[in-house]
């Protein structure tokens, strides 16, 4: 499996750390990317994800939309126009 990573959605970890109730370990330098389609459509966080449903927007918790919602980037390649969409 291949380490490297070209950006995009990667959070780099800086040391090896396991957190309560995880089974997997990353190794130190290794990249994380997520893939956003499987967060925007996880039924976990959205009921009927396929639905357009705009209002669903207006009812979530602000730190939970931050979490879950990603279409405009994240980390240092976040969406400069975000503040005027």
């Amino acid at each position: 499996m291949n380490n490297q990573s070209n950006g995009g959605f990667a959070d780099h970890k800086k040391k090896e750390e396991r957190k309560e109730g995880q089974d997997y370990m990353l190794p130190a330098g290794w990249a994380v990317t997520v893939c956003p389609p499987a967060v925007h459509l996880n039924p976990v966080n959205y009921k009927d994800p396929l639905e357009f449903n705009s209002p669903r927007w207006e009812r979530m918790e602000q730190k939970r939309a931050l979490k879950n919602f990603m279409a405009f980037g994240g980390g240092m390649r976040f969406f400069v126009g975000i503040d005027f969409t």
